[in-house]
Parts: C-alpha cells; structure tokens; sequence
C-alpha cells in the first residue's frame, strides 16, 4: 500500500475499531472483538498478497467488514432479522456513513458481511477474502482448529443453554459447517494460489486438518485448549 493510502487508512482503522469494540461482548469465547480483530489482520494479509500479484482490494470495506461482520453477535436479534449477518449488516449501514463510507462501499461491505453466512456466495474479492478471513485459523493448523472448535463450542453451550455436548457432535457439526464454507464457492484470489490434489492450499489443509479432530484424544485436547477445555469438558459427556 502507497504511504499515502496508509496515512488514510490507519486512522481510519483505529477509529472503526474503537466503535466496534462496544458491540461485541468479551465474555463470549468465541465471537467476541478479539476473533474480529483477527479477521482484520488476516484479512488485510490476504489483501497483501492479491497486491502483489496486481489485484486491486479496496482495504477501507475490508476494515469495515473484518471489524463489523459478528457486530451484536451476542443479542438475539431473531424477532426482527433472519440471521445475525443480516442484522450486522444493518449495523454497518447504519454506522458507517459516520465515518465517509459512500453508498458503493457501505454495499460492498454488506455484500462480504453476507459472505460470511453459510449458505451465500461471495461476489467481489472482498467478500472472498473476508470468508477465508473468517474460518482462517483452520488452515493455520491443527491446533489452532482445535483451540477454536473448542471455543465456539463452549459458546453453543452459553448460548443456547445446554447441558451437555460429546466430541463426536463437536467434530461431525465442525466437518460438516466448514465443509460448506470451503466448498460452496470459488474462493481462489488469482492464478497465482497454489494447489494441491486439485484444490487450492488452503483449503486442502483446512480439510486435512478437519479429519484429524475425530482421531484427538482427551489429553491432547486438554493441552492444546487450556482454559477452554477445562471449562468445556465439565460439560461434555464422556467420549474423548
């Protein structure tokens, strides 16, 4: 990005982060400002690279989105919007012409919000990046998808008020959620993404990654998930 460009954008950044700070809540494991602010930062990774191979991103709509795609993540918004996205989509085109996003930006950014739902397409470079953005510590490695799994887990059961959950709905629900988001739609960047096996790198890890969970034992979760764990198995029933 050319000096001039940062010296619009980082401000900007700043700025947007510190308004949607307020509309996550921390004491969710998973979707709270942290996840945002990881999507940002790989988001803005990926816009890097398509730089570099000469593909033009608008970085201002992946700031907005990145920050604002799980915006009242926690509220129950279900008497008025069909999916969270939707309702984060309402937030974005409410706050951001606050901060000079013109009407073609403010479409842009729903569009790579809506992105984010399963079930939906991407239709800009934008959106694609802001959906790998968003499931990108599944491809990072085993781990990570793990630590995460494990967290949005513990969140299903703050939520919607379980009792209970066993591994083996934790790794079928996990196969089969991020089984439609990297194979629903062409998320290649450019020419310039290798592949594997006839699929793209990435995905071909997050796959590989996905079928190793149900071969995880007990212990090697409760060292990899740490604090989520040791909250997490208290109610998960024996099976791991």
């Amino acid at each position: 990005m050319e000096s001039s460009q940062k010296e619009i954008y980082l401000p900007l950044v700043d700025r947007l982060a510190d308004t949607a700070r307020e509309l996550y809540d921390d004491s969710l494991p998973y979707h709270n400002f942290a996840h945002a602010v990881e999507v940002l930062n790989e988001s803005m990774r990926l816009a890097d690279l398509c730089t570099e191979n000469g593909i033009y991103v608008n970085r201002r709509v992946l700031a907005a989105a990145a920050l604002l795609h799980d915006a009242n993540y926690y509220q129950d918004s279900a008497n008025r919007f069909k999916t969270k996205e939707e309702y984060s989509q309402y937030i974005a085109r409410n706050i951001l012409p606050f901060f000079d996003y013109d009407i073609e930006e403010i479409e842009l950014v729903e569009d790579c919000i809506k992105g984010t739902e399963l079930g939906m397409s991407c239709t800009s470079i934008e959106a694609k990046i802001i959906r790998r953005a968003d499931i990108g510590n599944v491809s990072r490695n085993r781990e990570e998808l793990l630590a995460k799994t494990l967290a949005f887990s513990l969140e299903e059961i703050q939520m919607k008020g379980l009792e209970n959950i066993d591994w083996d709905s934790i790794v079928n629900k996990a196969k089969y959620v991020f089984g439609i988001y990297l194979e629903e739609d062409d998320l290649r960047l450019g020419d310039f993404e290798p592949t594997r096996n006839g699929k793209l790198c990435f995905i071909a890890d997050c796959l590989d990654n996905i079928d190793s969970m149900a071969r995880e034992t007990r212990d090697t979760l409760i060292r990899i998930g740490k604090v989520t764990v040791e909250n997490i198995f208290g109610k998960i029933t024996e099976r791991v």
